[in-house]
C-alpha cells in the first residue's frame, strides 16, 4: 500500500509495523517509551529543571521501566537522575520523627509536622508509563479510524493481528459493526494459526516425532504469550503494574 503524505505518522506506523511480528500497537507504544527516555538522557532534559522535578516527584520510574532505561546505559543520565533523587529522599529520611500514637494503635514513625511515612511513596505515576499509555490510546483511534478503509483493512488482515489487550480496547470502542467483525476475525484467525503452531510443538515433543525438523512452529510459544498478554514492557490502559 502507497504512504499517502496526508496521513499522521502513527498511520504509517501502523501500516509499517503491520507487516512486522508482534501487535502493531504494542510497537507504536514501546516504540513511543523508547524515544521518551533517550529524549531525556541524550537531549539534555536532565538539566531543565521542570523535568527534573517531574522526575523527582514520581522518583524517576517505575520498577519497569527504570530496568529499561538502567538497559539503556544512560550512565551520565542515570548519575545526574538518581544522585538528585536520592539527595531528595535522604532530606525527607532527615524528618522523621518516631512519635507513638497510643496504646490501641500501637507506634508509628512519622514525618516532622505529622505527615505520615507513605509520604516517602511517589507523588505522581511515572512518565514513561503516561507516555505509554497516551500513545496506546493513540494508536487505538487512529487504528479504529482508519481499519473502515478498504487498502488499510486488507493490511491489517494480512498481519498478524493486535494483541488480544489492544483487541480487547479495540472492540469496545469500535464505531461500527463492519469494524467490530473484522478485528473478531482477525483475533480468530490469530488465534487458530497459534494453535497450530502450538499443537506442532506438542507433537514434536513426542518421542516418536522428535527427530523430525522445526517448521513454521519455531517461536510459537513466545508469540502465543505476547498475543496474550502484549509485548514485554506493556502498560497502561487500566491493567495493572
Amino acid at each position: 500500500m502507497d504512504r499517502q503524505p496526508s496521513r499522521t505518522s502513527i498511520y504509517h506506523d501502523l501500516l509499517d509495523a503491520f507487516a512486522q511480528e508482534g501487535c502493531p500497537v504494542c510497537r507504536l507504544a514501546l516504540g513511543n517509551v523508547r524515544g521518551y527516555l533517550v529524549s531525556i538522557s541524550r537531549e539534555g532534559g536532565l538539566t531543565d529543571l521542570e523535568i527534573r522535578t517531574r522526575l523527582r516527584e514520581s522518583h524517576a520510574f517505575c520498577a519497569g521501566h527504570a530496568h529499561q532505561w538502567l538497559e539503556s546505559q544512560h550512565l551520565l543520565g542515570t548519575a545526574i537522575l538518581y544522585e538528585d533523587l536520592l539527595d531528595h529522599l535522604t532530606g525527607e529520611l532527615k524528618a522523621l520523627r518516631y512519635r507513638k500514637r497510643g496504646f490501641l494503635a500501637g507506634a508509628a514513625p512519622l514525618l516532622g509536622g505529622g505527615r505520615k511515612v507513605d509520604a516517602l511513596e511517589p507523588h505522581r505515576s511515572c512518565p514513561a508509563c503516561e507516555v505509554l499509555t497516551r500513545a496506546e490510546e493513540r494508536g487505538i483511534d487512529v487504528f479504529l479510524e482508519h481499519l473502515r478503509e478498504d487498502g488499510f483493512r486488507e493490511e491489517y488482515a494480512q498481519s498478524g493481528g493486535v494483541c488480544l489487550p489492544h483487541c480487547q480496547t479495540a472492540l469496545a470502542a469500535a464505531p461500527d459493526e463492519p469494524t467490530f467483525r473484522t478485528l473478531i476475525e482477525v483475533a480468530i484467525a490469530r488465534n487458530e494459526a497459534l494453535v497450530t503452531h502450538l499443537r506442532e510443538i506438542i507433537r514434536l515433543h513426542d518421542y516418536r516425532y522428535n527427530r523430525e525438523p522445526s517448521g513454521d512452529e519455531r517461536g510459537a510459544d513466545a508469540r502465543a504469550v505476547c498475543h496474550v498478554v502484549g509485548e514485554p514492557g506493556l502498560r497502561g490502559l487500566g491493567r495493572d503494574p
